[in-house]
Formats: C-alpha cells, sequence, structure tokens
C-alpha cells in the first residue's frame, strides 16, 4: 500500500498548501478501506466469471485480472448517485419523464432555396 508520507507529497503538490498529518491518515484509511472493499467484490466477480466460462465449456480463470476489478469496481460504484465514467461503473441519471430525443445540430437559414 502507499506510505502515508507519499500521499501527503502528492496533496502539497496538488494544492499548494499545508496538510495536516490526521487528515492524511484519514484519506489513507479510507483509501485501505475501499481498496479491501474492491478486493473482496472482485473474489466475487471472478467466481462469477469461472461459473460462467465452465457452463460455456471453456477453462476456469486462475488468476484475478483486470476484468474482475473493473467488473468489481463497477458493482460497488452502481449505487453511488453521482456521474462517473461508464467503465468504472457510472451511469447517468435520466431525469423522470425526460426521453431519448437525437440532437441535430442547428443550421443557419440563409434564404437560399434549393430546387
Amino acid at each position: 500500500m502507499l506510505h502515508w508520507h507519499q500521499v501527503w507529497k502528492h496533496i502539497r503538490k496538488l494544492t499548494n498548501r499545508d496538510v495536516e498529518k490526521g487528515a492524511i491518515i484519514e484519506l489513507y484509511n479510507d483509501i485501505e478501506n475501499r481498496t479491501d472493499n474492491i478486493i473482496h467484490q472482485s473474489i466475487i466477480e471472478f467466481d462469477s466469471l469461472n461459473t460462467n466460462r465452465i457452463k460455456q465449456g471453456l477453462p476456469e480463470k486462475v488468476r484475478i485480472d483486470r476484468e474482475c476489478i473493473q467488473r468489481a469496481i463497477k458493482s460497488i460504484n452502481n449505487d453511488i448517485l453521482t456521474s462517473l465514467s461508464e467503465r468504472t461503473g457510472g451511469i447517468i441519471q435520466k431525469e423522470k419523464g425526460e426521453k431519448n430525443v437525437e440532437h441535430k445540430p442547428e443550421t443557419k437559414d440563409l434564404g437560399v432555396e434549393i430546387i
């Protein structure tokens, strides 16, 4: 895992502000908790993928790969109501009554008629 000092240096670099060690420890603990959740969910996704592979007559996966981690992140992020990229599990929420509308670029009417 990251060392808290690396996190502190990165925040200092991004914000150009003084940062308390307690704030870094709090962020560090949250990152560790999220990582643990992703790892546990990736095991569930790994088992699910292997079950599907067995049904299809394919050999089982032996390693947790990128797809397992991506699916785990997407599964965890589906509960978040923010708009994240689809790759990380985000969904774009539509307002009630909003329909899919095809957007066409507007063009200026130059008053010229083509026959």
